[in-house]
């Protein structure tokens, strides 16, 4: 019997209840039933009603995917929208998680311009953001492009470094620190400058195809290793 009530239900219905958690979900807010939640009645059996929450939680990361799928499936004029918001979200958490490493003072962006694929530019942005030595030499504000080759030697893929330019930036500005795989002159003055800043971004070119990828980590200090350093397990 309920599996014949399931097929009788129209569409337009469940697209409408689709579309309110949609709502919900990209409008959260505070519970509308406030007054069965206060003095304890979450613990006899009460609960927030209507999506009506005030911040993210794994259920809800779960149905965002599922919410995906079914907009993408109809194609209407709020999955773009919807995707740029959750785009939104994930790297501003993946972030603030970067940001908050152990004796961290400064979060580092590696953005690889014109891979050859995906791939190669996550194993490569990975190689650089995860390396000791571009860690500290950002820690030290080093304009060290030869430790950012060295990470992007070593992590596999194939590339050719005679086409690859890096920069640094900040909200100080732009420096220019290698050409085509060589040193160039630059303000060893404004590099400093430029990398004294708590937000750092490693930008480099391939010159190799279309693709574009960040990741992101912090700098590795004196705090990350007392602090790893004085705990007993």
């Amino acid at each position: 019997m309920p599996e014949k009530k399931m097929k009788n239900i129209k569409r337009e219905l469940i697209e409408q209840k689709l579309n309110l958690v949609v709502e919900k979900l990209m409008n959260l807010g505070g519970p509308e039933n406030e007054a069965e939640l206060k003095d304890g009645g979450e613990a006899i059996g009460f609960f927030k009603r209507d999506f009506g929450i005030a911040e993210w939680d794994w259920p809800q990361g779960v149905g965002l995917y599922g919410l995906l799928k079914m907009m993408k499936i109809q194609g209407n004029d709020d999955y773009k929208t919807f995707v740029e918001a959750l785009k939104f979200v994930n790297v501003s958490l993946a972030k603030k998680m970067a940001r908050d490493g152990e004796g961290a003072t400064k979060l580092i962006e590696c953005k690889i311009i014109g891979a050859k694929d995906e791939e190669t530019g996550v194993i490569l942005a990975k190689s650089v953001i995860k390396s000791s030595l571009v860690k500290t030499a950002v820690f030290g504000s080093d304009a060290n492009w030869g430790r950012i080759l060295c990470a992007l030697g070593y992590a596999g893929p194939d590339f050719d470094p005679e086409k690859v330019n890096v920069y640094f930036e900040s909200n100080k500005g732009s420096i220019l620190v290698c050409k085509d795989g060589s040193s160039v002159p630059f303000d060893e003055d404004k590099a400093k400058e430029i990398l004294l800043e708590e937000e750092i971004l490693i930008k480099i070119e391939l010159n190799q195809g279309d693709y574009t990828v960040s990741a992101y980590g912090c700098d590795l200090t004196y705090d990350y290793i007392k602090i790893n350093g004085d705990y007993r397990s």
